[in-house]
């Protein structure tokens, strides 16, 4: 597991070691190492003494994902994202590793709605940039390759949700952008869709995504309502007035998830549910 200590990385960790699946990871931010661990600096360079051992499987999950960050420090992310992850996969692939790479909807444009896994890839930003990029390096190393582009992942620390409900609790004004779109699916969704891929050896694109689109504004609203406080703390803004420097606006994040759907019986999930999970764990934590 690379990235063993990030969201979606963490959660598979738990998955297989819950049902007795030795699992290896690399880790950054751990102040302590554990028996099945190494530390791993993507943004280094690394030799081979890196990943110690052989692996069937390898996830990729290790990445920088602020789309921000990206287009501030490219030469820093691409780094990380492309160049070192690349050299990851290279070593491992040589080995026969079956490679699970989690991408992004940002692959495209977001122009239109509900692209196909196929559709002709068009990023509007650095990040998108660099996951194409990574794309099409790892399809050139190994057939044993799954690509799985996901929407918007809701976990239960998504400092935004965070944010706002702590400020909807102490009765402060929230600005979500109203022309801001995403698909949200939650971490266990996303998580289930990468176990159930591996678990087939079901190789090539994949995308998972929620069924429609929502608005933060939209979705900041919902959350009120769910909290019982007044919608009148919900005072919506335009990113694009924000102050915020952005490479583009999509008016569109949903995926196709036709493959996902038909061949593992994984229906896409409605856009609140990703929300209710995260609220349900908001109470139970107080």
């Amino acid at each position: 597991m690379v990235g063993g200590e990030g969201q979606v990385g963490s959660r598979l960790v738990s998955h297989f070691k819950e049902n007795n699946q030795y699992v290896f990871s690399t880790v950054f931010f751990k102040d302590q190492i554990g028996e099945d661990e190494v530390f791993l600096d993507l943004s280094k360079d690394f030799s081979e003494k890196s990943i110690p051992g052989r692996f069937d499987v390898a996830f990729l999950c290790a990445a920088l994902t602020s789309t921000e960050l990206c287009r501030a420090q490219p030469l820093i992310t691409r780094k990380v994202n492309v160049d070192n992850t690349l050299a990851l996969a290279r070593q491992l692939s040589k080995h026969g590793t079956a490679l699970f790479f989690p991408s992004t909807n940002l692959v495209f444009d977001g122009s239109l709605p509900f692209r196909k896994a196929h559709d002709p890839v068009n990023p509007s930003c650095e990040y998108g940039r660099q996951k194409v990029e990574t794309e099409c390096g790892l399809a050139e190393l190994t057939d044993r390759l799954a690509i799985i582009r996901f929407t918007k992942i809701i976990a239960s620390g998504m400092v935004l949700l965070q944010n706002w409900v702590s400020d909807l609790r102490q009765g402060k004004i929230i600005h979500p952008f109203s022309d801001m779109v995403l698909a949200p699916v939650s971490l266990r969704y996303a998580a289930e869709a990468i176990v159930k891929i591996m678990q087939g050896e079901n190789y090539g694109l994949w995308q998972v995504s929620a069924k429609a689109d929502v608005t933060y504004e939209e979705m900041a609203r919902y959350l009120a309502q769910k909290m019982g406080v007044s919608q009148k703390l919900i005072r919506p803004v335009q990113a694009t007035q924000s102050g915020l420097v952005l490479q583009s606006i999509p008016p569109f994040s949903t995926l196709d998830t036709s493959r996902l759907n038909d061949e593992l019986g994984l229906e896409s999930p409605d856009a609140w549910e990703a929300l209710d999970e995260f609220i349900k764990v908001q109470v139970k934590n107080g």
